[in-house]
């Protein structure tokens, strides 16, 4: 993932980083290089997902790299994004999500947490069209933006700067 093309519309706006997607030290690292060089905004950081099938170090590692090169705050919870942590963070820039763990209601929820033009990056292993569709049950189309393999749910649609934008054609009735 391009973290500097996905997180770059989204660095002048105010919020937390909310990642359930975490898998890798080394793919999460990019953001704290871009954020020590200035080329993204230092934020605090939240890592909600469930470890009990995947190992939990890297994510623990990597929630004391946030604290110690960045001096930002990082919370790591070992569980899926529930309400109850939702509840304990004020805005999102952008959250980081995995339609195969999350549930469409999470999604929502942390949707309503969004700053004004935030955004959910969604990942699934199902195709970006599959995720379009269940997301258009409740999001309005205008608001979804297919990305390479990933889907953004852009609040008031406003993020139209990532290369090679696929914007969803929404159905005409």
């Amino acid at each position: 993932m391009d973290y500097f093309n996905i997180l770059s519309p989204f660095n002048e706006i105010p919020g937390d980083i909310v990642d359930c997607t975490f898998t890798s030290f080394k793919d999460r690292k990019n953001y704290i290089d871009l954020a020590k060089e200035g080329k993204l905004v230092k934020r605090n950081y939240y890592i909600a997902r469930d470890y009990t099938t995947y190992p939990w170090q890297q994510a623990h590692d990597y929630s004391n790299s946030i604290k110690n090169e960045l001096k930002k705050s990082s919370r790591l919870y070992k569980t899926d994004l529930n309400l109850e942590i939702l509840s304990q963070i004020e805005k999102i820039s952008f959250c980081f999500l995995n339609l195969d763990y999350n549930s469409i209601d999470i999604l929502h929820s942390a949707f309503l947490k969004l700053n004004n033009s935030g955004a959910l990056i969604i990942s699934s292993k199902t195709s970006t069209d599959e995720v379009v569709e269940s997301l258009s049950k409740v999001f309005s189309r205008k608001l979804l933006l297919k990305a390479d393999n990933l889907v953004l749910v852009c609040k008031n649609g406003l993020v139209t700067t990532l290369k090679n934008p696929a914007r969803t054609k929404s159905s005409l009735t």
